[in-house]
């Protein structure tokens, strides 16, 4: 799973006190659009960044965070064009590398992802998520011993990162050592003990080796959690030997074609 929340928690930049229409012209735009994003009301928000940029063209605040509204509409082109606008203005901003890798991602151009998370960690050693998303780009690949690599990266900078251990978990299961990814699942859920994604994993892992039972209790947990992730409907579906018809009806629209597991 990967931990995609944008990093715009940018202060907003002080300019010459002389300027202070100026000032107060840009700040009112960005704090309406930043109410406005808050309600998920992303064309407000945009139009709010759009009118400030018009004042000052040269903010990579502004433009970073109008690109995380983009990223938030799956507007990837634009969120991608913003980013690097901002980048042109500074090129060395962490979090904005960090969010153009994301949108990258999302665009399945997995090499130029990792570049994005490799320059933010140059910028922000610290910056776990671009560890663990730069990880998860890695396993996508196929690369899993780098994928590894970056997911304890994240756990070494932050212990209680759930989801760090969820996808080093899945590196594991994807090497065949299933019980290092029961190992880091257990240690997931731990941390947080509402975590889906985390219990259906263990549920495949356990019904991988050979413990219906235990899966088929996972992926109830999972589904008391999120009742709306038709992957583990689908496979308890299979375990329980149903199928969409004798299905309670409120779910049938939830049982959808199999995925891989």
């Amino acid at each position: 799973m990967s931990d995609s929340k944008s990093q715009n928690a940018f202060t907003f930049p002080v300019v010459d006190k002389s300027n202070l229409r100026y000032l107060l012209a840009v700040k009112d735009f960005n704090n309406r659009a930043v109410a406005c994003r808050r309600q998920e009301d992303f064309r407000c928000a945009i139009q709010n960044y759009t009118d400030a940029l018009r004042i000052d063209p040269e903010s990579a605040v502004l433009y970073n965070n109008r690109g995380v509204v983009w990223l938030k509409k799956k507007a990837f082109d634009q969120a991608i064009s913003d980013f690097s606008s901002a980048l042109k203005i500074e090129p060395d901003l962490g979090v904005t590398l960090y969010n153009r890798g994301n949108a990258w991602r999302a665009k399945k151009n997995l090499d130029c992802a990792i570049i994005d998370f490799t320059r933010a960690l140059k910028a922000t050693p610290d910056l776990t998520q671009a560890y663990n998303n730069r990880g998860e780009a890695y396993s996508e690949k196929g690369e899993l011993d780098l994928a590894i690599k970056d997911f304890s990266r994240a756990i070494a900078i932050d212990s209680d990162f759930a989801s760090a251990y969820n996808n080093r978990g899945e590196a594991w299961y994807k090497k065949g050592d299933l019980k290092s990814a029961e190992s880091d699942y257990r240690q997931a859920l731990k941390i947080n003990p509402a975590f889906e994604e985390a219990f259906y994993n263990r549920g495949k892992l356990r019904l991988k080796n050979g413990d219906k039972a235990g899966a088929i209790a996972d992926l109830k947990k999972t589904l008391k959690i999120d009742p709306d992730l038709s992957k583990a409907y689908n496979l308890l579906s299979r375990l329980l030997k149903s199928s969409p018809k004798n299905v309670d009806a409120r779910h049938k629209k939830r049982l959808l074609p199999r995925e891989g597991d």
